[in-house]
């Protein structure tokens, strides 16, 4: 990472990371109201709420007490946040005292020519912006309920809670299986350039449907490439990403 002022490290990375495939979530309690006395207190519930899937944690947060690697973290008066970049995973977070959580995440196939552990191979067809995999959108709308599940147990919750996820840019991107064991079709092909899930939830509704919620938002994000898998299939995906 660079040793620019971390403000101005955060705001070129969330222009990198636009550029290409990425995912943006919002969570916010409601009303607006501070909800821990200091923003010390964030870094301990963001790291208790993490999500691992597939060996990977959303959000990313360090590896050991103590330790990030290839990345950032800066604790403001109201706010913590984090950048982070290995490879073709690049991430930049921020959770606020008042309890809201925004962050922007790479689509990861979109960085393989940035990456040493996921290259593009010699012959190899490939291009930013033209792909993405069912099991990378089912693990990514998993982690980013699950998470907001968790916080909403926390201080950082309310009756009322406002959650945003948000997938771009999407026009002319195709499905394709990053199931080792499935096939799919090169035809699935998205229309428009965004597609975005909005929800106004109450905390109980969040916790009791969770499950409902993450299966309901893969299948409408699916629809939108004209896929539109049965529902047994559907369930089968979301049981492969879970292991």
């Amino acid at each position: 990472m660079s040793e620019l002022p971390y403000v101005e490290d955060e705001k070129t990375m969330l222009d990198k990371l636009r550029t290409r495939g990425h995912w943006e979530l919002v969570y916010r309690p409601l009303p607006f109201k501070e909800r821990v006395s200091g923003s010390k207190e964030l870094w301990d519930i963001v790291e208790k709420c993490a999500v691992e899937l597939g060996g990977w944690r959303f959000p990313y947060v360090k590896d050991v007490a103590g330790e990030l690697t290839n990345g950032r973290r800066l604790r403001d008066a109201e706010w913590v946040g984090q950048i982070h970049r290995w490879e073709h995973h690049l991430e930049v977070w921020r959770l606020y005292t008042n309890g809201q959580f925004a962050l922007a995440t790479s689509v990861s196939w979109d960085w393989r020519d940035e990456s040493g552990w996921w290259p593009v191979r010699a012959g190899e067809k490939w291009q930013f912006n033209e792909r993405i995999g069912v099991g990378h959108i089912a693990q990514m709308v998993m982690q980013m309920f699950v998470f907001c599940s968790r916080v909403a147990q926390t201080a950082l919750g309310d009756e009322k809670l406002h959650i945003e996820i948000r997938l771009r840019p999407t026009e002319g991107r195709r499905l394709f299986s990053d199931f080792p064991n499935r096939m799919l079709g090169e035809y699935y092909k998205a229309d428009i350039n965004q597609i975005d899930r909005r929800y106004e939830l109450s905390r109980l509704e969040l916790l009791a449907q969770t499950d409902g919620l993450i299966t309901a938002a893969v299948e409408r994000i699916f629809n939108e490439f004209g896929f539109k898998p049965s529902a047994n299939i559907l369930k089968e995906f979301m049981a492969e990403v879970r292991k």
